[in-house]
């Protein structure tokens, strides 16, 4: 799964390090968006419940 965080998101560079730490390949991307693989999560349920997965995740273990 590809993972794109949204520029100007608050904690972008350390999700974005936390996830690829975990065996994900994501990056900081160029747009205010959030994308897996490709899919806009603004726009597409699963893709944006996947999402709040992996940052509650995040939100869990720091």
């Amino acid at each position: 799964m590809k993972i794109e965080i949204a520029v100007d998101h608050h904690e972008a560079d350390e999700f974005v390090s936390f996830l690829n730490g975990e065996g994900h390949d994501a990056h900081v991307g160029e747009s205010t968006g959030n994308f897996i693989d490709g899919v806009c999560t603004s726009h597409d349920v699963d893709a944006s419940d996947e999402l709040n997965k992996l940052w509650d995740w995040y939100c869990n273990i720091g």
